[in-house]
């Protein structure tokens, strides 16, 4: 091959070089891109409140023991507006007041099977939340057939009622046997 012929084929390979780059650099690729989508997980949460009015607010509530009266007791179990559906529990231990008291409690509480002294309801949120009483018409009633005898035994002993709040969550509980099982797992 000649030394004009070499250059020509160089010219052309160069032309056809540059032609390629060209046409390659005009091509357009058919792509697509979606919307973002955000998910923010936010915290759900059951608050709960045990509160008693009367006799004063202070942890250590006396009533004076009449035989045959009735005193106001009144405790309530207040559920925060911003809770989730939940199981609400009331656990109301009693010492020495066989002889000394009776009391009922409040409607709307169901006794939880096997448990003694454990009363639950459920709680269906609400923009206001909700406030139960414990005791029905919030009151106590010392027997009338206390004894003087059982008045000097109480001085040392005396007749307590200890309410504890509880509450949990209804998403993914069977139900309150299960919820009561898992809050003292």
């Amino acid at each position: 091959m000649t030394k004009t012929n070499k250059r020509r084929v160089a010219t052309i390979v160069s032309l056809v070089l540059i032609t390629c780059i060209a046409i390659g650099g005009t091509i357009a690729w058919l792509t697509d891109t979606t919307n973002s989508i955000k998910n923010t997980f936010t915290v759900g949460k059951v608050d709960i409140e045990l509160t008693e009015a009367t006799p004063s607010e202070n942890d250590n509530r006396e009533l004076q023991m009449v035989p045959g009266s009735t005193v106001t007791k009144d405790p309530k179990i207040t559920v925060d507006a911003s809770s989730e559906n939940c199981y609400v529990y009331v656990k109301i231990v009693e010492n020495n007041t066989t002889d000394y008291l009776t009391w009922t409690i409040a409607d709307g509480w169901t006794a939880l099977a096997g448990q003694n002294g454990v009363y639950y309801r459920e709680y269906t949120k609400s923009t206001t939340g909700a406030t139960y009483s414990i005791l029905a018409n919030d009151q106590v009633t010392f027997k009338n057939t206390i004894t003087n005898a059982q008045m000097d035994a109480a001085e040392t002993n005396p007749p307590t009622l200890t309410f504890t709040g509880y509450a949990i969550q209804k998403a993914n509980i069977t139900d309150a046997a299960d919820g009561w099982a898992k809050l003292n797992a």
